[in-house]
């Protein structure tokens, strides 16, 4: 599959937030012993990332919307020839 224009654009960004946001220097930062409703902070970031990447890997896989192809059949306008 080929993709093009805003696809492209948005595999590229998304790509790169989940690189940086899986680097070592950001992922220190929430390693802390604190616990947020019994779970270490660290494991609530990891997880909370990855299903933000996956959240915004679906909305780019979406298909644009197009328009609804005519009936099968269908002519167009008839055109009277006098």
């Amino acid at each position: 599959m080929l993709r093009t224009g805003r696809k492209r654009e948005w595999t590229i960004l998304v790509f790169c937030l989940f690189i940086f946001g899986i680097s070592p220097p950001l992922i220190y930062v929430f390693d802390k012993p604190d616990l947020v409703f019994g779970l270490p902070l660290s494991f609530l970031y990891l997880y909370g990332f990855w299903a933000v990447m996956i959240l915004f890997m679906a909305l780019g896989a979406r298909q644009g919307r197009r328009s609804p192809p005519p009936p099968t059949g269908a002519r167009g306008p008839e055109v009277r020839r006098d």
